[in-house]
């Protein structure tokens, strides 16, 4: 499986760029994941065929580390990717919060979606290893 992710915001501040760039290197050997900048507009159309897309909003479903990490073992069976919607500062089109396969929200609190890229590679790369059983997640 691979993973992407899919923004009309570009990650700019290079602090954060760096750990999104650390957590990729993490990812390589296990799930691919690349970052894509696009043109204003609905990002729906723009996610690769056979991903799964996954909207980041704040008002989508609440999972811990480990429920994450359940739903990526079981799309890892049934899709060739996962592709991460990420808005801007006035969030999604509505036509990619409805056509999304899911909606997920990284925390009750508004987060600059700078950041969210960053959370979005680090959460993967927990989910891998707890799905592998290794000990990076520690609950």
């Amino acid at each position: 499986m691979k993973a992407c992710v899919l923004s009309t915001a570009k990650l700019r501040e290079p602090s954060l760029v760096e750990r999104f760039d650390y957590y990729q290197k993490l990812l390589n050997r296990r799930i691919p994941l690349e970052r894509r900048d696009v043109k204003k507009g609905p990002l729906l159309p723009q996610v690769p065929s056979g991903y799964l897309p996954i909207a980041l909003h704040e008002r989508g479903e609440a999972w811990d580390s480990v429920a994450f990490a359940e739903r990526v073992r079981g799309w890892e069976r049934s899709v060739q990717g996962l592709c991460f919607l990420i808005g801007e500062a006035d969030g999604l089109a509505p036509s990619d919060l409805t056509g999304a396969a899911a909606q997920w929200s990284l925390s009750p609190l508004t987060l600059p979606h700078q950041l969210c890229f960053v959370i979005v590679a680090e959460q993967l790369y927990r989910a891998h290893t707890i799905i592998r059983g290794e000990s990076y997640h520690r609950p």
